[in-house]
Formats: C-alpha cells, sequence, structure tokens
C-alpha cells in the first residue's frame, strides 16, 4: 500500500485535533487519500472549464499562471514545514494546534505560519491581478461560477470522507485546507 498523500494527513490530523473522532485513524485517512483523488478530478474538470470557457491562447496563459502560483505554494508550505515542527499540519492553515517546547519555539513557529500564509497571500493577489486584467466580464463570471461549482463539489467529497457526525463548520475548514492545495 502506498503512502497517504500529504493532503489527507493534513486533513486527518486538523479533524482529530478539532473534534473527537471515533474512527481508527487509518480507515480515516484511507478515505481521505481516496478524497484527494477526487478532489484532483474535480480540479482537473476546473481546468476543463477554464480552456472551454476562453481562446486556446488565454487558457494557456491562465492555466500557466494557476501553475505557477502552485508551484510558489507547494515551496512556502515546505519551506514552513522545514523551519517548524508542523508535523502533518498544514502551516498555510490558520488552526494548528499547540506547539510542544518553550513559549519562544511556539511563538517562531506561529510567526513563521503567519509570514508563510502573508507569502501566499501576496502571491494570490499578484496572480490574480494578472488573470483578471486579462478576462471580459462574461468571462470572469463563467470562470467564478466555474470555481464556486468545483467548491461545492470539494464539499460534497470532504463530507462524503468524512464521518458523518462532523458539523458544517469543520466541513468547511477542511474544505478551505483542501482549497489551499489545488
Amino acid at each position: 500500500m502506498r503512502p497517504a498523500s500529504e493532503l489527507a494527513r493534513a486533513l486527518v490530523a486538523l479533524l482529530y485535533a478539532r473534534i473527537p473522532v471515533g474512527e481508527d485513524p487509518q480507515n480515516l485517512l484511507g478515505r481521505a487519500d481516496r478524497a484527494v483523488h477526487e478532489l484532483a478530478k474535480a480540479d482537473r474538470a476546473y481546468q476543463k472549464t477554464i480552456e472551454r470557457t476562453l481562446p486556446r491562447t488565454r487558457a494557456r496563459e491562465l492555466l500557466a499562471a494557476m501553475e505557477s502560483f502552485r508551484r510558489d505554494v507547494v515551496a512556502i508550505r515546505n519551506q514552513a514545514r522545514n523551519a517548524a515542527p508542523y508535523g502533518d499540519f498544514d502551516p498555510l492553515d490558520t488552526y494548528v494546534p499547540s506547539f510542544g517546547g518553550s513559549h519562544a519555539e511556539a511563538t517562531r513557529a506561529a510567526n513563521v505560519g503567519d509570514r508563510a500564509r502573508q507569502m501566499v497571500e501576496d502571491a494570490r493577489a499578484h496572480v490574480n491581478a494578472r488573470i483578471v486584467a486579462n478576462l471580459s466580464a462574461g468571462e470572469l463570471e463563467r470562470l467564478l461560477d466555474a470555481k464556486r461549482k468545483r467548491g461545492a463539489e470539494f464539499e460534497r467529497i470532504i463530507t462524503k470522507a468524512m464521518p458523518r457526525d462532523v458539523d458544517p463548520p469543520v466541513i468547511a475548514q477542511l474544505v478551505q485546507v483542501a482549497d489551499g492545495w489545488f
């Protein structure tokens, strides 16, 4: 059996940190990993909508900008993981349980996460400004609608993978974490 993806481990770590879960972590991790594959399919469908919505050259430019942004986020996430002991938690998520060690170490880890999230927000603002500048109002609306549909599909996939008693605010946070990986 192959190891679970980083995103699956981050989702399960977050879930166990947020609520008591009476389920074997390995079973849940397996479902979360299958959900990650479904999330990737939903994201590919979103990208295909971009290709159908925009002229070929502009679609390629937008997808290239998205891919570049995503690579930057991976690098930022990995840099934060290397700088602080996040374990399976996503350092870009605002919820991370308390770190062990001294107050100074916990403060340093929190600062690492804050800086990483700000770097991602800055990169997102930059890429969005470039993308939006090249879209008509109609194209922008169609792409925003496609992104909303992707978000709804992410929510459906994560809800299906999680135990039934996980409440909507926790599902929303898990969806937000997943969205940050795509």
